[in-house]
């Protein structure tokens, strides 16, 4: 997956729903960053808006989005992986803190 630092170059002209569950928020967190992952790897999308929804159940989206365009995306960084390594989603006063550490 790559790191997109012109997030604003990104056109939403692509959806995607999709849906992840886990027994706790930092696994929910991993496998939703996974999910992103996947979605660059196998169908090269670059996803800039999110509509995110979670619930007892897990956690459901909408993202958008289009295919990678190397004229237009500016890669910052290729995330090989998502690891465990010090990941940390903990509930605060006004929303969530998520800490996450990426393989590149």
């Amino acid at each position: 997956s790559i790191i997109i630092a012109n997030l604003d170059e990104v056109r939403l002209i692509q959806e995607k729903k999709i849906e992840v569950s886990a027994a706790a928020p930092d696994y929910l967190l991993f496998d939703w960053l996974g999910e992103l992952l996947y979605l660059f790897e196998t169908e090269h999308l670059v996803l800039a808006d999110f509509e995110v929804k979670v619930t007892k159940e897990g956690l459901s989206a909408v993202a958008r989005g289009e295919s990678f365009d190397p004229a237009r995306h500016v890669p910052a960084h290729e995330v090989k992986a998502i690891t465990y390594h010090a990941l940390k989603c903990e509930p605060m006063a006004n929303g969530w803190m998520a800490e996450v550490i990426v393989d590149i």
